[in-house]
């Protein structure tokens, strides 16, 4: 027992607070009064913002200005969260002073800018390059998590201003893929990876729920001429190639399940194909097989509840007659009802043999 304690200690993910006061701990402050601090340094990263356009003047309107501003609060930041205090206040303080750096940043990135912001891709590649450098260097899960979610919306926007939106939520759903599934190898790097993956998760579901709203505008526009690697249909296959590949490697561990893994790969290669006229639906249908392979109940939440969105938002927006609806529900609830017999069958069969 004392050997194994010593390792995750040594690992990082306990810590011995037999000396310290553990009553300004962050380790055993409970989740509520985590999220009090949490949006109350959001909303100080607001008055910060006002603060410094009150007492700089025109400061909003000089990009090298609040450049230079931004990154003195961002280092700032870093230099904080490096201190050997475990406060968690103190955490909050230095995670609205890296929020208002990071706006001042992104201010100056899009004056810069000699085009609309959704159609310069360069602010949004300059702002996830920023959110990467973040998202590795700050040692704070929090910010982590923020960084994360950052840099993928930033990528979502910025590669479709490039002209190849369709790869970046594919890129980004492998990545959360490859992290759920390797997330335990390395000891030393478990809350990096919990980080990073909450964080592209977020920004990914965001992409399937909200994002979906706007696909009309940005992705899913029916009055403009897709190109090369920016159709959506693309993002919704390669979408769907990463949830077949993670059922396969979940299912391949189990050898012993193989009529139930053919069931497994024809029902997600379906859902793969359905995507293309769902866009968001291979997304949340990944991210829910990850929160329940890990045990996530939060992930498994957000996960029901996008689905739902996009479903509803999908079933309202067709422009179609409500009879034709009301077939695509009656042969959907049949198709529902065929799976659930072929692997009720299944695993009956599996059971008698």
């Amino acid at each position: 027992m004392t050997e194994m304690r010593n390792r995750l200690r040594d690992a990082g993910i306990i810590q011995e607070n037999d000396e310290a006061d553990t009553s300004n701990s962050v380790t055993d402050t409970p989740w509520f009064v985590k999220v009090l601090h949490a949006f109350s340094g959001w909303m100080a990263s607001v008055f910060l913002l006002l603060t410094f356009g009150a007492m700089i003047g025109r400061l909003f309107d000089t990009p090298p200005m609040m450049f230079g501003l931004g990154l003195f609060l961002i280092a700032t930041s870093y230099l904080l969260l490096n201190s050997k205090e475990d406060a968690l206040f103190l955490q909050h303080v230095a995670l609205s002073i890296s929020l208002s750096g990071q706006a001042l940043v992104s201010f100056a990135l899009f004056q810069w800018s000699d085009y609309h912001a959704f159609g310069d891709p360069l602010p949004w590649l300059g702002l996830a390059g920023l959110e990467l450098l973040l998202m590795i260097a700050m040692p704070d899960y929090l910010h982590r998590v923020f960084s994360a979610g950052v840099f993928g919306v930033a990528m979502i926007f910025g590669m479709h201003c490039l002209g190849a939106g369709a790869l970046v939520i594919p890129l980004l759903l492998g990545s959360v893929t490859w992290l759920g599934l390797h997330e335990y190898d390395q000891s030393n790097t478990i809350f990096l990876r919990q980080a990073i993956g909450w964080g592209l998760s977020l920004a990914l579901l965001w992409s399937a729920a909200w994002g979906h709203a706007v696909n009309r505008y940005i992705f899913f526009d029916h009055h403009r001429e897709y190109v090369g690697l920016d159709h959506p249909w693309i993002a919704a296959l390669l979408s769907g190639g990463v949830l077949v590949y993670l059922v396969f490697v979940m299912t391949r561990e189990n050898e012993d399940a193989g009529l139930q893994r053919i069931f497994a790969l024809v029902f997600v290669a379906l859902v793969a194909l359905l995507s293309v006229w769902m866009p968001g639906l291979s997304v949340a249908l990944t991210l829910l097989i990850l929160g329940f392979a890990r045990g996530n109940l939060l992930l498994i939440g957000l996960s029901i509840a996008t689905l739902l969105w996009a479903t509803g938002h999908f079933y309202y927006a067709l422009h179609t007659t409500l009879l034709i609806k009301s077939a695509l529900l009656v042969g959907t609830g049949i198709a529902l009802l065929i799976l659930y017999t072929a692997f009720h069958y299944a695993l009956s069969n599996k059971e008698i043999s």
